[in-house]
């Protein structure tokens, strides 16, 4: 038996324009709703940053000097 198997999934992801479109209806999009939160600080602790601050990520990590 295989030490790591290899798996595999199928997925049907629909493609929401397109059947829109098939429809002959014109596709739209809205952003209802936007917000920016504070981690919990588990999450931020877990990423090596600070609460309150911006980081970019490298690899999942902040890299450094990308934290503000």
């Amino acid at each position: 038996m295989a030490l790591h198997p290899v798996r595999k999934a199928t997925l049907d992801i629909p493609v929401t324009r397109l059947e829109i479109a098939v429809r002959g209806q014109r596709y739209g999009y809205r952003l209802l709703a936007e917000a920016m939160a504070e981690p919990p600080a588990a999450v931020a602790a877990h990423l090596g940053a600070a609460r309150g601050r911006r980081c970019s990520l490298s690899s999942g990590r902040p890299g450094k000097g990308r934290c503000r």
